[in-house]
């Protein structure tokens, strides 16, 4: 889970919802179950992601981005070890993707 936390420094200022997390962990197990990362690694990197990205996005719609940069992420890196090869390059690629997406 160590590998997590080199995302937290992707998005700056935001408050964790963690209960927003917890409400629909449904969707969350959903991906989980086609990827290889475990669901403890997958919740870790939501709430990392969400902690950060809600600063300019709704709670739904950070959701959103954090779920779909959870599918591009472990689609492209098997595991958290493999996560941490990830580029500046690689981050800004799949967060406009998934930016788009909310659009």
């Amino acid at each position: 889970m160590k590998y997590i936390s080199i995302f937290a420094f992707l998005f700056l200022n935001v408050n964790v919802f963690s209960q927003e997390v917890k409400k629909d962990t449904t969707k969350i197990n959903q991906i989980t179950d086609i990827m290889e990362w475990t669901k403890d690694e997958n919740h870790a990197f939501i709430q990392n992601c969400l902690k950060n990205a809600q600063t300019n996005m709704s709670k739904k719609q950070a959701f959103e981005y954090c779920s779909c940069m959870l599918i591009k992420v472990t689609n492209k890196y098997p595991s958290p070890k493999k996560a941490t090869k990830l580029t500046a390059e690689d981050i800004k690629n799949m967060a406009l993707e998934c930016l788009k997406k909310e659009h």
